[in-house]
């Protein structure tokens, strides 16, 4: 669920032993992990998240994230290359494969997140 809250949006995340409040712009991707979730945050940070992918996925669409594959949701505002092999390079170093079918759809949504002449 998400709250609204000045200034920030926070994402209610549950753990095994705790919920977490999370600011939205703080997460730079979230991986399906097996029947959790892995959410990589900035400075360094992750959590496993009970919750599962799907209802991140759904949630954080809204919130300039994309699923560029079937278990990886990435923060647009985080990317930092994509490499023609299929790949996106994030902010933390990481890189995230792309799917085929959603090659796409992912650079139109990334072409109007960024200045073009």
């Amino acid at each position: 669920m998400i709250c609204a809250t000045a200034p920030f949006q926070r994402l209610l995340v549950p753990t095994f032993q705790t919920l977490e409040l999370i600011n939205v712009s703080e997460i730079i991707s979230v991986q399906a992990y097996e029947n959790y979730s892995r959410l990589q945050l900035t400075q360094n940070r992750h959590y496993i998240s009970t919750q599962s992918f799907g209802k991140f996925a759904a949630m954080l669409e809204r919130h300039n994230f994309f699923q560029c594959h079937k278990s990886y949701v990435v923060n647009l505002d985080y990317v930092v290359r994509y490499h023609k092999a299929g790949e996106v390079e994030m902010s933390d170093k990481s890189k995230i494969a792309v799917a085929r079918r959603r090659k796409d759809d992912f650079l139109e949504v990334l072409s109007q997140n960024v200045l073009v002449d």
